[in-house]
């Protein structure tokens, strides 16, 4: 299984230097991808720009969003973006894609909340065409540069519907993370998708968590302030973080018996010794 790791693009009041000096020690330090997570209503930084500094300072480290909410983006400007990183980073660049569940963030950008997964499989389509060279159907034009590998899409769902809409449309299914029971019954509702579907081959399949190992105080506060909205609910999301080496050791372990791909760490302390430690862990 591949160890990855987020960036702290998603860490308010970061320098954003520090984005660019985290992206080369990942790579350093043999982590296997370095992903991002996409949010508006928050003082983060955005999702595509981050990955479009790492790309320029990394060489062998893939690059994930892991998920973009596509359906508040223009699919046309995001499909050029998305095609420009992946020429910037030699085709290092993975799309994990999603709907979104924040209303806040389809308020705020004047976005339609209901019907998105409808909007989402439509968005895809057109990206798709856009990446293969086709001629735009509004216009009549090509829209690029061409990705000359395509764009690998894996899609995140946190429901039955979204989960079965990675199976259908998706090369690979980004999980939420979850009890070992509740990460098989969803990747078998994925695979009986891809299979009902009529498609070939073994799909990627990946998932994430969030960590602090040295600051763990810290990285509790971040996750109070990422998930205040949740109300009563945000103490599961901090009891979630893990903030021990055996934790960490522990997650690796199992998520490698689930037959899961790649398992990303997300930092919720922005500090590079975060990604020392958890190397250590993982590759000692």
């Amino acid at each position: 299984m591949n160890i990855g790791v987020g960036l702290p693009a998603t860490i308010p009041g970061i320098d954003g230097r520090l984005i660019v000096e985290w992206a080369k020690k990942a790579e350093d330090l043999g982590f296997s991808t370095l992903g991002i997570v996409d949010r508006t209503v928050f003082p983060n930084h955005d999702a595509l720009a981050s990955l479009a500094a790492a790309a320029a300072v990394t060489s062998k480290i893939r690059l994930m969003t892991t998920v973009l909410l596509t359906p508040l983006y223009n699919e046309v400007l995001l499909a050029k973006q998305i095609a420009t990183i992946s020429s910037i980073s030699n085709g290092r660049l993975s799309m994990g894609l999603g709907i979104g569940w924040r209303k806040d963030d389809f308020d705020e950008t004047g976005s339609v909340y209901s019907g998105r997964g409808q909007r989402f499989e439509g968005q895809l389509h057109a990206m798709r065409r856009i990446w293969e060279g086709s001629k735009h159907a509004a216009g009549g034009g090509r829209i690029g540069p061409i990705p000359k590998d395509g764009i690998e899409v894996l899609i995140g769902g946190l429901k039955r519907a979204g989960i079965e809409r990675a199976g259908r449309l998706g090369d690979g299914f980004l999980a939420a993370p979850g009890t070992p029971d509740e990460m098989r019954a969803n990747h078998d509702i994925f695979m009986n998708s891809w299979k009902a579907s009529g498609r070939k081959g073994t799909p990627r399949w990946s998932s994430g968590m969030y960590y602090a190992l040295g600051d763990v105080p810290r990285g509790l506060d971040y996750m109070a302030d990422y998930y205040e909205f949740a109300g009563d609910e945000m103490k599961k999301f901090q009891d979630d973080m893990i903030s021990t080496p055996d934790r960490v050791w522990n997650a690796v372990r199992d998520y490698a018996k689930l037959g899961i791909d790649e398992l990303l760490f997300h930092p919720c302390v922005p500090d590079l010794k975060e990604l020392d430690l958890l190397a250590e862990v993982c590759f000692s």
